[in-house]
C-alpha cells in the first residue's frame, strides 16, 4: 500500500450544527459535541457531485471509480473534528481513566498512574496532552467542554401558516457556532491533491450535519499543506524502563467483527486486532502474579446507528468501544518490541469497521505518565445572547408572573379599600363600571388619568372620601399602576424559587443566574406594551373585584339584619 499522508481541516462553525449520533425518537435530536467523520465525508462528496455536474455514477464509469476511492473505499479517511486549544492544536477525546476530585474543575489525575482515587469521576470533553518539559516523567493537560444550544421548533405542515396546525413540537439539540474544530484527511498523496483542488475550486463554504437547508449546519472550511501521516499522535516509545509499559486510548469509537462476521466489543477480539499473539493474550488476561496488574482498562461500548440520506433508511446498528476507552499493559522488553511494528503499522490505518467515516482510530502511548501540572479547565465562551426561541420562553414565563403580581395586588387594594373598619363610604356600582370603561377605553395610564380629571366635581369628592391607610382611593387612581415595573429584577422570577428552597442547588441556580443574564431579559421590563397590558390587568381586576366585593359585604350586612 502506498504511503500515508494527511491534510489538516480547520472547521469554523458559521452557523449551529446538529450531528446527530443516533436514530430515536423524532421529537428530541440530541446532537454529538463534535463534528463526525461521516458528515465531512458527506458533504465533501456532495461538493465532489455537485462540481462535476455528476447526476448519476452509474452511468459513468471512470468518475464512479475516482468516486469510489475518495469516498466509498477505506482509501481516504476523514477523521473526526475535535476542538482546538488556544494555540489551534487538535485536542482528542477524554480518557476514560482521567478523573477529577468530585466538585473541582482542577487537578486531573490519571488512574493508570495514580492510584486510590476514591472520590474522582471522569469528566467529558477533549484534552490536549504532551510531555512536560519541566518533569521528565509528567505531561501537561489542558481540558475543554464544547458549548451546546437547545432550540424549540414546531412543525408546519402547511408553510404559508406561521404556525402548527397540529401543535407537533420537537427540540434540537445542537453545537454552538462560532467555535472551530480540527480534522484530519489520511489517504495517498494523489488523491488527498483531488480533495484540496476540490475545495480550491468549489469554495470553502460548506453545510454539515442535520438539517442543513434551514438555519443549521453552515461551515467554513480551510486545508493546510501536505504532510506525511504516521498517526494522529506520534508514538511516544519507551525504550528506557523494563517492563515497559504500552498504553492504547481509542480516538473514534472503533466497530470490531468477530470470525463469524457480527460486532463485538471484548478485549481478546480488541487484542487480536492490534496483533497480539494468543499467548501474549492469555497472559495478560489469566496472570497468576496478582502483585503486577499486567493489563488495566477503561472502556464503555454504545450502539452505532446512523441514517443513509441517499438510501432514505437507517444503516445497520453495531456495538462498538467509544472514544476515550483506554487501555494499559505491562510487558517484558521482548513482548513489547514484538508488538511495536506491527502496532505501528495499524496505528496507520486504523482497525474495524467504517474507517473512512473516522471509526477504528488510537493512540499509542499518549497517557506515558502521571499529569503533573494543574489541569487547565479550559471553557468555549458563550454567545452574548442566549437563543431568541429561548428568550421568548424566558420571557412569556416572566409576563406570566408579573400578570399574576398584578392580579395579586389589585386583590390586595380591593380589601384596603373594604374594610369596614376604615370605610364606611364607598362608591356606587354604577361608579365603579364607569371608572373600569374608562380604564379600558384610555387603554394606558396618561389617557386614564385625563379621564379621571374630567369628571364631576362631585364624583371626585365622593372618591377623596374613600379613604384607607395611606391615602384616599383618589388619590390611589391618580397613581400609575405599572410604576412598579421599573423596580423589577426580571431575573428575580425565575430565581426566586430556587432561593427559597431549602434544598436549593446552589449551582443550579448560579447556572440558571448566568443564563438569565445572557438573555438580556431586561428590555422586556421597558416595553410600553407591557406597560399597557400591566394597566389593563390591574384596573379591570381592581374594578371587578371591588364591585363584587362590595355586594358580597351588603348581602352579608342584609343578612345579618334579618337575624
Amino acid at each position: 500500500m502506498d504511503s500515508l499522508s494527511a491534510l489538516e481541516l480547520t472547521i469554523n462553525l458559521k452557523a449551529p450544527v446538529l450531528i446527530s449520533g443516533s436514530v430515536g425518537d423524532e421529537n428530541m435530536v440530541a446532537s454529538e459535541d463534535y463534528i463526525a467523520g461521516s458528515a465531512l465525508l458527506g458533504a465533501f462528496a456532495a461538493a465532489y457531485l455537485t462540481k462535476n455536474k455528476i447526476k448519476n455514477l452509474n452511468q459513468e464509469r471512470n468518475e464512479f471509480i475516482k468516486f469510489s476511492d475518495l469516498f466509498i473505499s477505506n482509501k481516504v479517511s476523514f477523521l473526526n473534528g475535535y476542538p482546538v486549544t488556544e494555540n489551534g492544536k487538535r485536542m482528542l477525546p477524554m480518557p476514560l481513566s482521567i478523573k477529577y476530585e468530585k466538585g473541582m474543575n482542577q487537578d486531573a489525575k490519571d488512574e493508570f498512574f495514580d492510584t486510590q482515587l476514591t472520590n474522582y469521576k471522569h469528566k467529558t470533553g477533549y484534552c490536549y496532552i504532551e510531555p512536560d518539559t519541566t518533569n521528565n516523567h509528567g505531561l501537561v493537560f489542558e481540558r475543554l467542554s464544547v458549548g451546546k444550544q437547545y432550540q424549540f421548533h414546531h412543525q408546519r405542515t402547511n408553510q404559508s401558516v406561521g404556525r402548527s396546525a397540529t401543535g407537533e413540537i420537537f427540540n434540537y439539540e445542537s453545537i454552538l457556532g462560532n467555535q472551530i474544530f480540527k480534522s484530519l484527511i489520511v489517504g495517498p498523496s494523489y488523491l488527498l491533491n483531488e480533495l484540496k483542488h476540490l475545495v480550491d475550486t468549489y469554495g470553502k463554504i460548506i453545510r454539515l450535519g442535520r438539517s442543513r437547508n434551514t438555519q443549521y449546519g453552515k461551515a467554513e472550511i480551510t486545508i493546510g499543506g501536505m504532510q506525511d501521516y504516521n498517526g494522529e499522535v506520534a508514538y511516544m516509545h519507551n525504550k528506557d524502563n523494563d517492563p515497559h509499559i504500552l498504553t492504547i486510548t481509542l480516538t473514534s469509537d472503533i466497530i470490531l467483527l468477530n470470525d463469524n462476521g457480527h460486532a463485538e466489543t471484548n478485549i481478546r477480539l480488541f487484542l487480536m486486532t492490534l496483533g497480539f499473539k494468543e499467548e501474549l493474550i492469555n497472559s495478560l488476561l489469566h496472570q497468576k502474579n496478582q502483585d503486577i496488574e499486567k493489563i488495566k482498562s477503561y472502556f464503555r461500548t454504545k450502539i452505532v446507528e446512523s441514517y443513509n440520506a441517499a438510501w432514505k433508511a437507517r444503516t445497520p446498528s453495531h456495538t462498538a468501544f467509544i472514544k476515550g476507552s483506554c487501555f494499559k499493559f505491562i510487558l517484558t522488553k521482548d513482548e513489547y518490541e514484538q508488538l511495536r511494528i506491527p502496532i505501528e503499522s495499524i496505528l496507520k490505518n486504523g482497525i474495524g469497521l467504517r474507517r473512512n467515516e473516522g471509526y477504528g482510530r488510537f493512540v499509542v502511548n499518549w497517557q506515558c505518565g502521571p499529569i503533573t501540572d494543574k489541569a487547565v479547565n479550559v471553557q468555549i465562551s458563550k454567545p452574548k445572547t442566549a437563543p431568541m426561541t429561548v428568550q421568548d420562553i424566558f420571557k412569556r414565563l416572566i409576563k406570566a408572573q408579573l400578570i399574576e403580581r398584578t392580579k395579586a395586588k389589585a386583590a390586595y387594594f380591593v380589601n384596603k379599600f373594604c374594610d369596614k373598619s376604615e370605610n364606611k363610604s364607598q362608591p356606587t356600582s354604577t361608579q365603579l363600571h364607569k371608572l373600569r370603561r374608562f380604564a379600558r377605553d384610555s387603554g394606558n395610564y396618561m389617557f386614564f388619568h385625563d379621564k379621571l380629571e374630567q369628571m364631576p366635581k362631585s364624583a371626585k369628592d365622593r372618591l377623596k372620601s374613600i379613604k384607607y391607610s395611606e391615602g384616599s382611593i383618589w388619590e390611589f387612581l391618580n397613581s400609575d399602576p405599572t410604576a412598579w415595573l421599573n423596580f423589577v429584577d426580571a431575573k428575580d422570577f425565575m430565581l426566586e424559587r430556587k432561593e427559597n428552597t431549602e434544598d436549593a442547588n446552589h449551582t443550579e441556580r448560579d447556572n440558571l443566574q448566568e443564563f438569565l443574564d445572557a438573555a438580556d431579559l431586561h428590555e422586556m421590563l421597558n416595553d410600553q406594551a407591557l406597560h399597557n397590558e400591566i394597566f389593563l390587568v390591574f384596573y379591570d381586576n381592581f374594578f371587578t373585584l371591588y364591585d363584587k366585593k362590595l355586594k358580597t359585604n351588603s348581602a352579608e350586612a342584609q343578612e345579618g339584619n334579618n337575624d
